[in-house]
């Protein structure tokens, strides 16, 4: 019923219109994206045809139309030969450049928008470089190629986002703190890969204070797109999205193009004829041509107007266009005038003014150049630069010079008539005979001194430093009192021995000797040594001696020094606590500064006695000395100089301790902290017109007042104590080289030569008659036989004295060879005499061994 209603409301229209002489005939097909219900105008009659009536050569048995309207593509060729019929093109299939006079482009494309892309390109002049990033689409491909005259670079996309992303990280080196205009083509719905291109300029540092705008397809008035837009809108770039007309609209092409031929139908009279160019004529399809590209009509939209005036080659001479700008947003009808190229926008480009920031190296605000965005400068510089603010930021290098402190030039720039919105990159010292405008302080930092923490004098003997001398005096008196000790409680086992008829091992030496091998057992027993060789020999008792005292010291000090380390907080100390006990020493202490130092500013321009001889002094004395250029050198030079202090600025030294943990701060006697001397604020600098200096005014004060700018300067300098616990620092800094370790090896190689010194000693003594006889009776010689006395016969053995070496020895009956008696005893008696045949000793008790032979002759 509602296809009979419709057929016939059709009908009825068609009949007042014909009535009426005001109905346009316009061919479609579905199959060309148009339905006959888009079609309802009274002025506008549909007759529907099939797709193949628009090839050539026309065959068509439709009824006569005057135009037609569909989404062509070039492959039907479009019957332009019969009666230069009007094609109502909507879409994109059919390309602008395959143009011919009688295809009129309703929705054009954004390669149409050219024009528009060169005007905002070459809009700003402060713009030094302009780029353009094209994604895939063929549209954006063809919008590249139409301005690429215009672009220095061109960023097309990858197949992955990662390598778009590492292609962005290599191109920043090129554009990095240049005013630099990105026109982003994104031929997609969505936004997609504009909101992906924008995250991945955030992410590569080169989005803030640029000009980005977006030629896109997507709607501007759907929500989501905007909430996009907004998304990145305050981080610090203007942005800007132009769109075709119509993308933005909710009228659909077909819609518009109705409402555009009812215009062009109200030239048509009651007779039928049509009026082009104030003469009327026959209304056919070519004079129907003829007047759409005669007229100019603005087609009502629900965001703009649209300007529709075709040239006589099919060409649109006013390029519509609709255009959103965030921050503060505001959208606004475009419009290019293709005959004067005149640009015409509804809205004033929200643009910020540029502020010159004049910067130099100062470590506590630019640690450098290649790392400025985690500096204390630029973290301060983004919270007062934030979108509320109407300007965008540069940074400019100032130069410096030998002769001229680069404070002093800063100064001098600023002053400059030339120079318009211009200020200090960071807070300097504040001085109020500077002509030039300036905040109340922000931060107040001081002067303060820097030494080394710990003396690095090189000693060999280093590791013996950890304990006194007269710890170690008690430590060789602990093992003298403990020998003593073991010497009384062996001379009374001996005494014990004797009476019980038994004879000791060493009865046969010296008490002098019998005290030195308790001490050398003594220091087995320290070392847990279990020696299975007794050298008897001097050398070889001194070459062991010297090796376990060596392990001795080793193991001793190493201790000490871990509860050094552990326990201690050793400081290397300085004869003095302020500037002026440094100014005035007499221990050959020298000074020297981080040029570009706040602290040099501050003591040039002092008149303080204190000051002004501390930098005349260093000028005088020490002139090449006088300054370093980085941290690290000030670090090296410290270390290599234990009488050498740093002089800087409170924030200053609580950046490098907090980097430079060999360093540290000179403290006052029973002071836990350095002490701070001659405190100064510092502030910005400005030069510009009244309303740029009150508005950055008002925006530093509330940031300093609200404490912003000292959170902001305890998160990176921190509160200017090393991260390391104290032994950390040792170990880490001033670690055991083998210098340290020199005394022991020195101890060790004394050993060595007072072993071959005695062993000399030995061999020359070896050349007396009576050494030889002395070594010949107590050493016994391995297979020499030496007679013996039976003491005591026992079933497992018989014990013996050997006469010659006088040792009492008990013999195992398996090395008795002494024939047994019928009772199975060996046939021998108490104090016969027997031949004892040395066989060595016994490795594991290292009593000597004999063997027994049965020696006639020796017995009566």
């Amino acid at each position: 019923m509602t296809y009979l209603e419709t057929g016939f409301l059709f009908f009825a229209l068609a009949i007042i219109g014909y009535s009426n002489g005001s109905v346009v005939p316009i061919a479609y097909t579905p199959e060309l994206g148009v339905e006959q219900q888009q079609l309802q105008s009274r002025n506008v009659k549909p007759i529907l045809i099939k797709l193949e009536d628009f090839k050539y050569p026309p065959h068509s048995d439709a009824e006569v139309y005057r135009a037609a309207i569909g989404k062509f593509n070039a492959c039907f060729g479009l019957n332009t030969t019969a009666e230069n019929m009007a094609y109502f093109i909507i879409g994109h299939q059919l390309p602008i450049s395959k143009s011919n006079s009688n295809w009129l482009h309703m929705e054009p494309d954004i390669v149409t928008l050219s024009p528009v892309v060169t005007k905002l390109a070459n809009s700003n002049p402060e713009t030094e470089i302009r780029v353009f990033v094209s994604d895939e689409s063929v549209d954006c491909h063809k919008l590249r190629e139409a301005v690429s005259s215009i672009f220095q670079w061109s960023v097309m996309t990858f197949d992955n986002n990662m390598g778009l992303l590492k292609a962005l990280t290599e191109f920043k080196p090129y554009i990095e703190n240049k005013r630099v205009s990105y026109a982003i083509c994104d031929a997609g719905k969505e936004l997609g890969f504009a909101k992906i291109m924008l995250d991945y300029l955030l992410k590569n540092g080169i989005y803030y204070g640029s000009e980005i705008y977006i030629y896109t397809y997507s709607s501007m008035i759907k929500q989501s797109n905007l909430d996009i837009m907004e998304e990145f809108a305050v981080a610090g770039a203007y942005l800007g999205v132009i769109t075709p007309a119509l993308s933005s609209s909710d009228i659909d092409a077909v819609n518009f193009t109705v409402r555009y031929i009812e215009r062009l139908a109200s030239h048509i009279n009651g007779n039928g004829d049509i009026s082009v160019s104030g003469e009327t004529v026959q209304f056919t399809s070519a004079n129907f041509l003829k007047l759409i590209q005669s007229t100019e009509y603005m087609i009502s939209t629900d965001i703009m107007d649209v300007t529709l005036d075709f040239s006589t080659s099919g060409e649109l001479q006013t390029l519509s266009f609709y255009f959103c700008e965030f921050k503060p947003y505001n959208c606004s009808p475009g419009f290019y005038k293709v005959k004067d190229n005149s640009f015409e926008i509804g809205v004033k480009l929200n643009r910020k003014k540029t502020v010159k920031l004049l910067v130099f190296q100062d470590m506590t605000f630019l640690p450098s150049f290649e790392d400025m965005e985690i500096s204390m400068a630029i973290q301060m510089i983004k919270i007062i630069f934030t979108s509320d603010i109407s300007y965008s930021y540069e940074i400019v290098n100032v130069p410096s010079s030998s002769n001229v402190t680069v404070q002093e030039t800063l100064v001098k720039t600023l002053n400059n008539p030339q120079t318009t919105y211009t200020m200090s990159a960071f807070p300097i010292l504040l001085d109020p005979n500077l002509d030039v405008q300036y905040t109340h302080a922000v931060l107040y930092d001081g002067i303060v001194m820097i030494k080394i923490r710990e003396a690095t004098t090189v000693n060999l003997f280093h590791i013996f430093d950890v304990v006194s001398g007269f710890i170690w005096l008690c430590v060789f008196a602990s093992l003298i009192f403990v020998a003593l000790i073991f010497f009384a409680i062996k001379t009374v086992n001996d005494h014990q021995m004797k009476q019980m008829g038994e004879t000791p091992e060493d009865d046969d030496i010296s008490l002098f000797r019998q005290f030195f091998n308790v001490i050398y057992q003594n220091f087995s027993a320290v070392l847990l040594a279990k020696v299975l060789v007794k050298p008897k020999q001097p050398s070889i008792r001194l070459l062991y001696q010297s090796y376990w005292i060596a392990s001795i010291l080793f193991v001793a000090t190493y201790a000490a020094a871990l509860a050094e380390q552990r326990f201690l907080v050793r400081e290397s100390p300085v004869p003095f606590d302020s500037l002026r006990g440094l100014a005035y020493n007499t221990q050959n202490y020298r000074w020297f500064f981080i040029r570009n130092s706040s602290a040099v500013w501050k003591m040039k321009n002092s008149n303080d006695a204190v000051l002004n001889k501390l930098v005349d002094d260093a000028i005088t004395k020490w002139p090449d000395q006088m300054y370093a250029e980085s941290i690290s050198e000030a670090a090296k030079r410290i270390e290599a100089d234990n009488n050498l202090i740093l002089i800087s600025s409170r924030m200053e030294a609580e950046q490098i301790i907090s980097g430079e943990c060999r360093l540290t701060k000179v403290v006052p006697a029973l002071g836990t902290s350095g002490i701070v001397e001659y405190l100064y604020g510092i502030g910005y600098l400005f030069s510009g017109p009244n309303e740029f200096v009150t508005e950055i005014k008002d925006k530093i004060n509330f940031l300093s007042s609200s404490s912003t700018f000292e959170e902001i300067e305890k998160r990176v300098i921190g509160l200017g104590d090393c991260p390391l616990s104290s032994e950390e620092i040792k170990m880490m800094q001033t670690p055991f080289t083998l210098r340290d370790f020199g005394g022991i090896f020195i101890i060790v190689l004394i050993g060595i030569v007072i072993a071959f010194t005695v062993a000399g000693i030995e061999f020359l003594l070896e050349r007396y008659p009576m050494y030889r006889q002395r070594q010949k009776d107590n050493m016994p010689e391995f297979g020499s036989t030496y007679v013996s006395e039976v003491i005591s016969i026992q079933d497992d053995g018989i014990w013996v004295r050997v006469q010659e070496t006088d040792d009492t020895v008990f013999v195992n009956a398996s090395h008795i060879k002494i024939t047994r008696n019928e009772d199975g005893h060996f046939n021998l008696q108490t104090g016969g005499l027997v031949k004892a045949t040395y066989m060595g000793n016994d490795p594991i008790t290292t009593a000597p061994i004999y063997n027994i032979y049965e020696e006639r002759a020796f017995n009566p």
